[in-house]
């Protein structure tokens, strides 16, 4: 689960600091982008609307690049700082829900378990 997620800790910062040389500067640059691909697990990402402090868009380029299965949801009247105060947590519930195994009826007639994200299969 992603809250907010920007693509780099210094796209962020050129927001703020226009022609300052963050990337030469910063040891550590947090770039979600360049490292999401590499993640093989159910993602959820949650962002708010109206969020002024990292854009939407960072988090729709974070979902883009990021591999299937994969969820965004927006929290439309929630800012940065007030997104679970805004609704998230039933969005997070839902997400979490999804990923419930439920029971599947095999060729043989046995049930089995698979986790409904991973499977592939609408609900």
């Amino acid at each position: 689960m992603l809250e907010a997620p920007f693509t780099s800790i210094v796209d962020v910062g050129r927001l703020m600091w226009k022609g300052f040389p963050l990337s030469l500067i910063m040891a550590d640059q947090y770039r979600t982008i360049e490292r999401i691909g590499q993640v093989t697990v159910p993602l959820f990402i949650v962002h708010g609307g109206r969020d002024a402090i990292i854009p939407l868009d960072q988090a729709r380029q974070v979902f883009h690049a990021a591999n299937e299965p994969k969820r965004l949801e927006v929290v439309r009247l929630a800012g940065h700082n007030d997104l679970f105060d805004r609704g998230a947590w039933d969005k997070v519930r839902g997400f979490l829900h999804a990923l419930r195994p439920v029971p599947v009826v095999a060729k043989a007639g046995r049930q089995i378990e698979i986790a409904a994200a991973a499977s592939g299969e609408a609900r």
